[in-house]
């Protein structure tokens, strides 16, 4: 199982390379706690945010760890009012005791937030983190 979801992730990031570069929005966010992307567990840390709006593939890499994961959205809501408000691309994570997953993230722009793939964390997972997204200069 393991060495099919490393397979699927590794053809995600080459469909992203194949796709161009043009439709992908670079962002970055100090996240301060560890997270979960779907299936993997990421470190705290400094992350590029890619955003492939041709497709819907988002794409996290640390710069302290070099850890790097790609995941399709499940779909998309509308971002709240505030956030639209504020036009301000953000990070949401839902945390529980001890854990969080990342399970929104929205760009600043479009209309529609991603929502991404996420287990439950279970009873008690009643507080939502938002980690605000700045554009990433030609880095």
């Amino acid at each position: 199982m393991k060495k099919t979801t490393n397979k699927i992730m590794i053809a995600a990031a080459l469909l992203v390379a194949a796709t161009g570069i043009a439709s992908a929005q670079a962002m970055k966010a100090d996240v301060p706690f560890a997270f979960r992307v779907g299936d993997t567990v990421m470190a705290a840390g400094t992350y590029r945010v890619e955003v492939n709006t041709s497709n819907k593939l988002v794409s996290l890499s640390s710069y302290e760890t070099k850890q790097h994961i790609a995941i399709l959205s499940s779909g998309g809501s509308d971002a709240s009012k505030e956030w639209r408000t504020a036009g301000v691309p953000v990070l949401e994570f839902a945390c529980g005791e001890g854990r969080c997953a990342l399970t929104r993230l929205w760009d600043g722009a479009d209309r529609t937030a991603l929502s991404l793939p996420h287990r439950s964390l279970g009873p008690g997972q009643t507080a939502l983190t938002l980690i605000r997204l700045v554009r990433a200069s030609g880095e």
